[in-house]
């Protein structure tokens, strides 16, 4: 499946906030209207520098960020889709 082909499906694909406190994500139809149960959300702690910066571990937020990609498209996107019709760039969050 294309990019083209995955408008057909009636899903735009996960969207993804990173915050400073925490990373979300979901999926979304073609009218922007969240699809239920696609959400994710995972949690971290800001560490403060002695000269009070706040600071964010990369390697916390890469994995947050694929935590949250991976919940909502292995809850929904691959019980309604088969593998083999889903986008090379969604098998790869998958994967």
């Amino acid at each position: 499946m294309k990019c083209d082909e995955t408008r057909r499906t009636g899903i735009l694909g996960p969207r993804l906030d990173i915050g400073s406190s925490s990373t979300r994500s979901a999926l979304f139809d073609e009218k922007a209207r969240m699809i239920a149960g696609s959400d994710a959300r995972r949690e971290y702690a800001v560490q403060y520098s002695a000269d009070g910066a706040a600071e964010l571990s990369p390697l916390e937020l890469r994995q947050a960020a694929r935590t949250c990609l991976r919940q909502p498209c292995a809850r929904i996107v691959c019980r309604a889709f088969p593998k083999s019709l889903l986008p090379d760039r969604w098998l790869s969050v998958l994967a």
